[in-house]
């Protein structure tokens, strides 16, 4: 009798062990999906902490009082609900749904690690789908939206260059913004893609989204990568309509910036893959969801069948004096700037230019207001009128792509009707971007001047 109440009280011990085994395992496994919710950025701080808590509570109850079941039962839902949870937020993000993100540039922008004040694509990105426009997204009016379908790609380093057609001899640097980067428009089409198919130069893309202050910061770091030869052209292209609002109150020596650590490196991309999160960011569109000021747009009607909207944001930027320029709070530091990424270039036999593009309501007032085109008498912005008096006195060549964008944009309209601009984009289209190429190739890169 005694050997079998042994063997009894060994089975039950072996029983309980089990028990408290599973019970350990679920807890673990509770706690990790828990974990796995906040660093996935499901999971907000405010929430983490009081569920772990609450995980921790559970489990010194369960071993307290062993018989208790519920608390076995809560830990399971707990696990299978936040396993759930991070599954399908794995999903959306690898098959983001197309409301998370309208155009491939917001979906691959994050920022670098190393250098959290500036940014990168993601390396090796590759987009083929349909878009819409900046304006017709923000606006919020789905009606406005001309769908297009692009390729959007990138090189190894986060910059959009078609890592197929890397020139192995570099003689053009693009160095610009969203004009440079080619936003809403397939990788071939883009004026600086034309440069390199079109008038057979060696162009690499490092255009990104910023300001002045940016564009050289990033030339700056990746100027050792490149191997740049003397003589380069670094083609930097600039914006009516927020450059200089835009302008940074940094260093212009990326020496006096010093790389981040690892520990901020780190905690740059934990920040940028928990924002990444899908749930995450229809979550927090369900608890703030934007409400758009239609005050902010102007929507005029192109033709019969198009509308045209226009950012009124610009409208008053382009709109500034020359003596309103002169006067700007921030243009002392963006000549500033603009003197650093010159000497920058003269000290390395690079040569720098400059690209002016303009608004699209400098372009198509005549749209906006509701007049026949060729009534209104185009002028130069304030702010390109100080660009072409600094570049004179600096030598440095200047274009404004507004005169030549004005003519085309006539041409093109008298003969199908069409326009240079998307109707409901801030950028260029397709035609667009051909009569930028073509002028900036004309009148900046040094091609015969029968050709001019």
């Amino acid at each position: 009798m005694s050997g079998q109440a042994d063997k009894s009280n060994k089975s039950d011990k072996q029983s309980r062990n089990i028990r408290l085994s599973i019970k350990i395992l679920l807890f673990i496994l509770a706690l990790m999906a828990n974990i796995g919710l906040w660093l996935f950025g499901i999971l907000p701080v405010r929430l983490f902490e009081p569920f772990t808590v609450i995980l921790f509570v559970l489990f010194v109850g369960l071993l307290v009082y062993p018989k208790l079941e519920w608390p076995v039962n809560i830990l399971l839902v707990v696990t299978i609900t936040f396993s759930l949870f991070i599954l399908v937020d794995i999903f959306l993000r690898v098959y983001p749904p197309r409301s998370l993100y309208y155009r491939p540039h917001d979906r691959f922008i994050n920022r670098c690690p190393s250098r959290p004040y500036l940014s990168r694509y993601k390396a090796n990105a590759v987009y083929t789908g349909e878009v819409c426009g900046d304006l017709a997204a923000m606006s919020g009016v789905q009606s406005l939206q001309e769908k297009r379908q692009v390729i959007f790609l990138t090189d190894e380093f986060g910059f959009r260059n078609d890592p197929d057609a890397v020139p192995h001899d570099i003689n053009v640097i693009v160095l610009g913004d969203s004009f440079g980067v080619g936003n809403g428009t397939t990788q071939a089409a883009t004026w600086a893609s034309l440069l390199s198919s079109q008038y057979a130069l060696g162009v690499y893309n490092l255009s990104l989204p910023g300001g002045l202050w940016e564009h050289s910061m990033n030339l700056q770091l990746e100027y050792d990568r490149l191997n740049l030869k003397a003589d380069t052209i670094i083609l930097l292209t600039l914006f009516t309509g927020n450059d200089l609002d835009e302008t940074k109150n940094r260093a212009n020596d990326l020496s006096e910036l010093p790389p981040a650590g690892q520990v901020a490196a780190f905690k740059t991309s934990l920040r940028t893959f928990k924002n990444r999160s899908p749930i995450k960011q229809q979550l927090d569109h369900a608890r703030n969801p934007a409400t758009p000021d239609q005050s902010a747009f102007t929507i005029s009607d192109f033709s019969d069948s198009h509308k045209m909207v226009f950012y009124n944001l610009y409208k008053h930027q382009a709109n500034r004096s020359k003596q309103e320029v002169l006067s700007h709070p921030k243009l002392k530091k963006f000549l500033s700037t603009l003197s650093a990424l010159q000497g920058f270039c003269l000290q390395r036999g690079l040569e720098l230019k400059i690209v002016l593009f303009p608004t699209k309501l400098e372009v198509y007032q005549w749209v906006a207001e509701g007049v026949e085109p060729g009534t209104i008498v185009e002028t130069l912005s304030g702010f390109s009128e100080v660009l072409t008096n600094y570049c004179l006195d600096n030598k440095i060549d200047y274009i404004d792509l507004k005169p030549f964008l004005v003519k085309g944009s006539r041409d093109v309209f008298i003969e199908s009707q069409k326009s240079v601009w998307y109707y409901d984009d801030t950028h260029l289209n397709e035609i667009g971007h051909t009569i930028a190429a073509e002028a900036i190739y004309c009148n900046m890169l040094n091609v015969p001047d029968v050709l001019r």
